[in-house]
């Protein structure tokens, strides 16, 4: 979820296995380079991209977008996909995809990402599950207050 100008990961599922990632429950990380914070800034208020570069962007790995044009073509790109995609912005060797997670208005709320080794990783198939993940949390939220989301 969105927290000022950082994500705020409410919920982590990891496979067996898996080497301990920068995100973590209840951790913070900045918008700029992660997947999920490219999905919130490209679905989100508009305002908060100028938030987000009016001070210079921290530059976590050798290949974090930190300058203001290139971040907003990566905004712009995750609009017209439907999501945001991160290489190595976080952490080298892994990728993230993240959907926006909408409400039943169609008001982007939150966001999902899914997070792999760079060598295994496939956008595609990563998008069409966190679809299909996000349909089923908004219809499990609809259902459970009656289509009020």
């Amino acid at each position: 979820m969105l927290d000022e100008l950082e994500v705020i990961y409410l919920e982590k599922v990891s496979g067996h296995g898996q080497v301990s990632r920068p995100s973590r429950i209840a951790g913070r990380m900045p918008l700029h380079c992660t997947a999920t914070g490219k999905a919130l800034l490209a679905f989100g208020p508009a305002a908060l991209f100028g938030d987000v570069v009016a001070t210079p962007p921290a530059r976590v790995t050798p290949r974090t977008v930190t300058a203001p044009k290139l971040l907003a073509q990566e905004i712009q790109q995750a609009r017209k996909a439907g999501y945001a995609v991160e290489r190595e912005r976080t952490r080298v060797g892994y990728l993230s995809v993240a959907i926006p997670l909408t409400g039943a208005t169609g008001t982007m709320v939150a966001a999902l990402s899914v997070t792999a080794p760079t060598f295994r990783a496939d956008v595609n198939e990563y998008v069409g599950l966190l679809s299909m993940v996000s349909r089923r949390i908004t219809k499990s939220i609809m259902a459970a207050d009656g289509g009020r989301t």
